[in-house]
């Protein structure tokens, strides 16, 4: 009641108490529609800023899979160009060893004739003492720019030009393929010095000089007391000369000279003659009768056969009672480069002054029984990793 009292005071003191006024509805839904169309704008901003982000890194996501994909197909492009490149380099290779090793016409060095080659060249300035390895890349580099250094008057340039391309590729074989001259005999303990590449004798020795100087001993058998390298008999103007082919080059890497050399190696023909001329001289050293007896041979209708890995001919040689063909026959034989397949017995014949016969011989080649599993390996390994 107090309550009341307090009111009626109010207003007699003239006080009034102020009515509120209604918002009309439309107003209010005014104002709810203009918030809405704020709030929808701020989303459809945000959601059209999100969707251009999105749109911007879906098209670089997008750009960098066609990228990718591009990448892709070029580097398998590539690596499928490498590996028809090396393959086809490996088959080359392998050509070119199928034809090394089963030529049958060069023969390699015997042992006997590599320490002297090899002691040959210690007696003139040069070591093997040294690691191909080490020095391989910066040599075969140095060997490809040799060309362009070539006098174009000089009366050799062309013969130059073909020598260092040989050098070069010989080079390369010992770099690729070092495992298939390992085995061969007088090579440095942990590395090599010396391969054998289309018939020739390639040796790497550290030391320089004049080459020319060197290849001309290796290839004087009066020098070196053996004759491992193709030697040809020639009637010129001035005499008789001795034809070979050999190749050199020196090059400084490091301040240090390393000569490589390349010689033709003695055919297996020669070796032939060899052998007969060798028990020959032995017979007119030792066992000539005093009697006038000159012996002589002839050889015909020689053949090697690649195949069959043999050499074949017919010979027609003195006979006398101290020396006839079973000699030269057992001679033959018993040289490092043949083996006769079955017993060989000539008889004496009492009155005749030549015998003849037609014979067969196995070509014998270590260095090719030495490489010939080895690159049947690395080729077959090469095709496996290929596929």
């Amino acid at each position: 009641m107090g309550y009341k009292s307090d009111i009626n005071l109010f207003k007699a003191a003239g006080g009034s108490v102020a009515k509120g006024k209604k918002m009309p509805i439309t107003k209010k839904l005014l104002i709810c529609l203009v918030a809405v169309i704020f709030i929808c704008g701020a989303v459809i901003g945000l959601l059209t800023y999100m969707n251009s982000a999105q749109t911007k890194e879906l098209k670089k996501l997008v750009d960098q899979k066609n990228s990718y994909e591009f990448t892709k197909r070029l580097t398998q492009s590539l690596i499928k160009d490498y590996n028809n490149v090396t393959a086809s380099k490996d088959s080359l290779s392998f050509i070119e060893y199928y034809n090394e090793l089963s030529s049958g016409l060069f023969s390699p060095l015997t042992e006997e004739e590599l320490t002297a080659i090899k002691g040959y060249m210690l007696n003139n300035g040069y070591t093997t003492e040294f690691s191909f390895t080490d020095v391989a890349e910066e040599l075969k580099k140095q060997i490809a720019l040799a060309p362009y250094k070539i006098d174009s008057n000089d009366d050799n340039a062309a013969l130059l030009q073909e020598s260092y391309k040989l050098l070069y590729s010989a080079i390369s074989s010992m770099i690729e393929y070092p495992e298939l001259f390992a085995d061969l005999p007088t090579q440095n303990e942990n590395d090599i010095w010396y391969s054998y590449f289309r018939g020739q004798f390639v040796a790497v020795v550290q030391g320089a000089g004049d080459y020319r100087l060197l290849l001309q001993g290796l290839t004087d058998s009066a020098q070196t007391g053996v004759n491992p390298f193709l030697g040809l008999d020639m009637e010129t103007d001035t005499g008789a000369e001795k034809l070979t082919e050999a190749y050199g080059i020196t090059v400084n890497i490091e301040g240090v000279d390393y000569t490589v050399i390349s010689i033709t190696r003695r055919t297996i023909v020669e070796r032939l003659f060899d052998a007969i001329e060798d028990r020959i001289k032995i017979a007119l050293e030792n066992e000539y009768d005093q009697t006038g007896v000159e012996y002589k041979y002839s050889i015909g209708k020689l053949e090697v056969n690649t195949r069959e890995n043999t050499i074949s001919f017919q010979i027609r040689a003195t006979q006398s009672e101290v020396f006839g063909l079973e000699d030269i026959v057992y001679a033959i034989d018993g040289s490092p480069f043949f083996k006769a397949e079955k017993d060989l017995v000539f008889d004496f014949e009492d009155g005749a002054s030549l015998q003849e016969a037609e014979l067969v011989f196995t070509i014998e080649n270590y260095a090719k029984d030495a490489m010939q599993e080895i690159v049947k390996t690395i080729f077959a390994n090469s095709e496996t990793e290929g596929e």
